[in-house]
């Protein structure tokens, strides 16, 4: 039987072969091929480490979530390989487990995992990771789209230092755990361009590792979009409690990811008062509530809001209608400020009329001596008879008391000499005194007319000396005086002498007034 070494045959690598014959001489023709046959050749022994890391929810499990996983990627130009795992947990190894490409389930509380690949040739050394979160994260991550290129990553070292290399991770939201990239830089770089298939509007969460010895240190999770389009919808208003002033308040949930189309820049709220236009209002794309301030009482409101990214403004949201009732507070206010003052009024007056009215009271029941400092024997009843009060007597009153003036007696004037000598008067002895003729001092033919007394109401002589009509009345009656003197009919007889003569004799006494 012959036989034929085949050499320089590349490793891994599908042979076919068939075989046909002819003469030893090299007479003749050849024969039909045989029915061929299949081989692989001797693959390679494999010499590069294997790139491994695990999930997201390493450091940051989710509730419900996926179990973390150790993942690696399988070897370039590598076929036939089968890969040994080992753990360690709580400081002991675990026995190394054989599977196949390119995830395993960690165990709990795992510490450390080492991956290496092998074939009937040769194996690789062992890839370890420390699997312990307690590295420095890095810091200020952001994701910049770069159109058909791909994703720009930057970021800045954590306060731990530059750690000894980085890994860049990212995944979208329809990707399963199974489909994370990543890549690893040296220690240094702080950008990274991810090529790759990115849809529009389709967002990618980006995290940023550093690998220290003590363990790992991973950012948050910062979005990026491949490329950016209006948002698809805008958020979901709701109404809350009203704000102590009365003014309405609305919030809204962030939209997710799904449905930004991008980096959301702001948000817009519409505001319609009926069918007027409606109002626009900015709001920051952090904010999540706000009050209405500026919304009149007694009004039916229509509220939208709409979401706004780089590619302009998106679909607006559902609606929300408001009805505000009056806005009472300014009259509560008003009527606050009134009552305020005349609560204290009437407090006041209450105050005073009660402590009044208890004084009183206070007065009225208890007995009377009981408040009087000196107490009446009136009061007492210990000398209380069961005969009838008869009412007292007033006691007696004194009398008034008279003044008396000591007058000069009147002496009877000589009748020569009573009619060169008048009786000179001051005005009030006409309302006190009797004039000379009642009292029989001048005779008929003796009377002096010019002192004729003047009733009350009668005026002086005029200082020009002529007589008025009152002068003129008074000479009149002294004619008539004469006159009746002359016929005997005034009484000049011996009861007027007595009464001139008793008045000499008589002690000074006060004359009562006419009046």
């Amino acid at each position: 039987m012959g036989h034929f070494i085949l050499q320089a045959l590349e490793p891994a690598r599908r042979y076919e072969v068939a075989i046909r014959c002819r003469l030893q001489d090299e007479k003749g023709f050849w024969s039909d091929w045989s029915p061929s046959i299949s081989f692989w050749s001797v693959p390679a022994a494999p010499s590069s480490l294997v790139n491994l890391w695990v999930s997201a929810s390493l450091c940051s499990p989710k509730p419900g979530g996926n179990s973390p996983l150790l993942l690696w990627k399988p070897l370039p130009n590598e076929a036939n390989l089968s890969y040994e795992v080992v753990f360690r947990v709580r400081g002991c190894d675990l026995p190394p487990v054989v599977l196949p490409c390119c995830q395993a389930s960690l165990p709990r509380d795992a510490e450390w995992a080492g991956v290496l690949a092998f074939n009937p040739t040769g194996r690789t050394p062992f890839a370890n990771l420390t699997l312990k979160c307690a590295g420095s994260a890095p810091e200020g991550v952001r994701v910049k789209s770069t159109g058909n290129q791909g994703l720009l990553v930057t970021w800045e070292p954590g306060r731990g230092g530059e750690p000894q290399e980085y890994v860049v991770e990212w995944t979208s939201d329809v990707q399963t755990p199974q489909e994370l990239h990543w890549i690893r830089l040296q220690a240094g770089e702080h950008r990274a361009l991810l090529n790759g298939s990115f849809p529009p509007a389709v967002p990618f969460q980006v995290v940023v590792s550093g690998i220290f010895p003590q363990g790992l240190g991973r950012s948050l999770p910062a979005q990026g979009y491949g490329q950016e389009t209006v948002p698809s919808a805008g958020p979901a208003l709701q109404r809350l409690q009203d704000d102590p002033g009365g003014a309405p308040v609305v919030a809204w949930e962030q939209l997710p990811f799904r449905q930004r189309g991008g980096h959301l820049i702001s948000y817009n709220l519409y505001v319609q008062a009926g069918t007027s236009p409606p109002t626009l209002c900015i709001v920051s794309a952090d904010t999540q509530n706000l009050t209405l301030r500026n919304l009149v009482s007694s009004g039916r409101y229509k509220l939208w809001m709409t979401a706004t990214t780089s590619a302009g403004e998106g679909f607006p949201g559902p609606s929300l209608l408001l009805q505000l009732p009056e806005n009472t507070v300014r009259w509560k206010v008003l009527l606050g400020c009134l009552l305020l003052p005349g609560l204290l009024l009437l407090g006041c007056g209450l105050g005073l009329a009660f402590s009044k009215r208890c004084l009183h009271i206070c007065h009225k029941l208890p007995p009377r001596w009981l408040w009087e400092d000196t107490p009446d024997p009136f009061n007492s009843r210990a000398a209380w008879t069961e005969e009838e009060d008869v009412p007292r007597a007033l006691p007696p009153q004194e009398p008034p008391l008279l003044e008396v003036e000591e007058m000069e007696p009147l002496t009877a004037p000589q009748p020569g000499v009573a009619g060169q000598q008048p009786l000179h008067t001051f005005g009030y002895e006409r309302h006190f005194l009797p004039t000379p003729e009642e009292l029989g001092l001048y005779s008929a033919g003796q009377v002096d007319c010019t002192q004729v007394t003047m009733q009350p109401g009668e005026e002086e002589v005029q200082d020009d000396g002529e007589r008025g009509p009152e002068e003129t009345a008074g000479t009149e009656k002294c004619e008539n005086l004469l006159a009746l003197g002359e016929k005997g009919e005034i009484n000049t007889g011996p009861e007027m002498t007595g009464v001139s003569q008793s008045l000499e004799g008589s002690p000074p006494r006060l004359l009562s007034s006419p009046l």
